[in-house]
């Protein structure tokens, strides 16, 4: 208990100071038979995509769902301003490519009521989110700050964008992932 506990707080100190950071974006681009990092263990798409959750409307989510899709999980939480100023450019893709790419929130690290009003207030909640109170999934995607992106194609390959990626850039990496 005692080491779960660190570990929560750890990760909750990497997201507040990563939400603070300045807007650089990096890029860790990985196929489906590797990992985001070169140091962990390989994973294929099953096992990237092996979650669940329940959405933010209390349905049960099954990550294995994206398998064969082209998708993207955006990493947010409740509190981040960048994912404030992010949400606006995500209801927009999503709008305007919601139905050839499935996006999904993943907001981690506030309660299920910071989280609603979050995607009420910023006008995201036409979007499917996945509650990730403890940080499980972020951890699956090696996610380690707020925002974040992982864009998922039909193959399975993952692109993991971390930062603010603005309008621009998000079009440009759904069309990306699109003409795959």
């Amino acid at each position: 208990m005692y080491r779960q506990t660190v570990a929560r707080l750890a990760i909750l100190c990497v997201a507040a100071a990563a939400c603070g950071s300045t807007g650089a974006t990096s890029v860790d681009s990985t196929p489906a038979a590797s990992s985001a990092a070169a140091s962990a263990p390989a994973q294929s798409i099953t096992e990237k995509l092996a979650f669940t959750g329940t959405t933010l409307s209390g349905q049960a989510f099954d990550g294995a769902s994206l398998a064969g899709k082209d998708a993207v999980l955006w990493f947010w939480a409740p509190w981040c301003p960048k994912c404030a100023r992010e949400a606006e450019h995500v209801a927009a893709a999503h709008a305007a490519q919601g139905k050839n790419v499935q996006i999904i929130g993943v907001p981690a690290f506030g309660t299920l009521p910071e989280m609603q009003k979050f995607t009420t207030n910023f006008k995201v909640d036409a979007l499917t989110h996945v509650a990730d109170p403890d940080g499980n999934i972020w951890r699956k995607f090696q996610v380690t700050e707020q925002p974040a992106y992982a864009f998922i194609d039909q193959s399975g390959a993952v692109e993991l964008v971390r930062g603010e990626i603005g309008p621009e850039q998000l079009d440009a990496k759904l069309k990306e992932l699109l003409a795959k």
